[in-house]
């Protein structure tokens, strides 16, 4: 994106964030572009992590752009990619470290999971703050 587009973008969400517009308010539009290889991109199998690249980040960054670049983005919106790392990502953003980590707490399937007196997985990660 040219600097002088996203400078022109950003001073409408400015002003829609503090209660306030320009001349209108920013509308987002974004779609896939019609062409193949875009398609491709964003519909195919190309893309796709596999379980031994789940923690590639050359390769889930090179895919972000490729994602980017195969979406039209008209109104005022712009490129932007999300980094999702899973449920902990949020408290990494308040400056924790993040914890990866193969194995999930089980499912709880039923009225006979249900147990008195066990830690949850949750709860043993807070270091039983109750």
């Amino acid at each position: 994106m040219k600097q002088d587009l996203w400078e022109t973008i950003k001073k409408y969400y400015f002003h829609w964030w503090n209660n306030d517009f320009l001349d209108r308010i920013p509308f987002w539009v974004s779609a896939p572009k019609d062409d193949p290889q875009s398609q491709e991109v964003l519909f195919g199998k190309r893309l796709w992590i596999q379980e031994k690249e789940k923690f590639n980040t050359q390769k889930i960054i090179q895919n972000a752009r490729e994602i980017l670049r195969a979406t039209f983005y008209g109104g005022l919106a712009f490129p932007c990619y999300f980094p999702n790392f899973g449920t902990d990502v949020f408290s990494a953003y308040l400056g924790a470290e993040m914890e990866f980590s193969e194995i999930f707490p089980p499912v709880a399937t039923g009225p006979s999971f249900i147990k008195e007196d066990v830690i949850s997985v949750s709860w043993a990660k807070w270091g039983h703050p109750v």
